[in-house]
């Protein structure tokens, strides 16, 4: 299996993020100023933003395993 495994325990699930968590994730950090402060792109102006970020992230990591790991995220090239 490729890719981030889910990690699970009683108490926590870790996971990637989907698309359906977009309204949680804009509310919560990805449209406050304070908290993507330090982050290479500005807050997002709606949940709409965080969807298509995700969906682009999601889009990312199918092409990557389709095509294999570039050069910049190999041990050694």
């Amino acid at each position: 299996m490729h890719g981030t495994l889910p990690l699970a325990t009683p108490r926590l699930l870790l996971r990637r993020f989907s698309p359906a968590d977009a309204p949680a994730m804009y509310t919560v950090w990805a449209g406050d100023a304070a908290v993507t402060r330090f982050l290479r792109w500005q807050p997002h102006k709606s949940a709409a933003e965080t969807r298509s970020l995700l969906e682009a992230w999601r889009s990312m990591r199918a092409a990557a395993f389709t095509t294999g790991p570039s050069c910049a995220v190999r041990t050694a090239c």
